[in-house]
């Protein structure tokens, strides 16, 4: 179990999925029964002018992507990434650039760091969707050949992002899903944390990411 948990700690690095090794006795996932396609519901009724609305609405950039303002800059990071629960992580350095694009819409996430003694880049895509109500994001890094997508909502109290990605087991093939969350500590530091269900099924801490501002 501890040699399978390293083997995806590699292959998985952005998202380091103990919750996958769970499933490393079992078969690949059965075929699921046909799904009865659903309708999609009628279009409304609306004049030319009314129609303009809702698209300017669905495509402004608002007070949402502007909580994100925080993490725009670039930045020196430590890196502390957990194999297995209750073990000592490996702690490693990097950098990132994350800046506005698309007119402030979306955020561009470059990150450059080690994992496992080799050279590690990812790059994500985080913005606000208007239509779903919903902060969205993208990820794709050197170790893997999938998209991590996730959605999740923004707590401007505690200046923290949560948000739930999904992502396929390289064993089965199954989708799997995990909690990412990001917390503002101030204008020149921010802490990114990934979070999947242990052997015992209990969420623990997979990676946490420091920020910290140097431009």
């Amino acid at each position: 179990m501890k040699a399978y948990s390293q083997f995806l700690f590699v292959i998985l690095s952005s998202f380091l999925i103990f919750s996958c090794a769970k499933s490393s006795g079992k078969n690949a996932p059965q075929q699921s029964e046909p799904v009865a396609k659903v309708q999609p519901p009628a279009m409304p009724q609306m004049t030319e002018q009314e129609m303009m609305e809702k698209f300017k609405e669905a495509s402004t950039p608002g007070t949402e992507h502007a909580a994100l303002k925080p993490l725009v800059g670039k930045w020196k990071t430590e890196a502390k990434w957990w194999k297995e629960p209750g073990k000592t992580p490996e702690v490693t350095k990097g950098s990132a650039n994350h800046q506005w694009m698309l007119g402030k819409r979306f955020i561009k996430e470059e990150y450059k760091g080690k994992m496992m003694g080799q050279d590690f880049e990812g790059v994500g895509m985080l913005g606000y969707d208007n239509v779903k109500g919903r902060y969205v994001s993208t990820w794709t890094d050197s170790m893997s050949t999938g998209i991590l997508t996730s959605e999740g909502s923004y707590d401007t109290g505690a200046k923290s992002l949560d948000m739930t990605a999904k992502f396929s087991c390289p064993m089965t093939g199954a989708e799997m899903t995990g909690r990412m969350l990001t917390r503002v500590i101030d204008e020149n530091t921010h802490v990114f944390e990934m979070y999947n269900p242990g052997p015992d099924g209990k969420e623990f801490k997979s990676l946490e990411i420091t920020y910290k501002r140097i431009g």
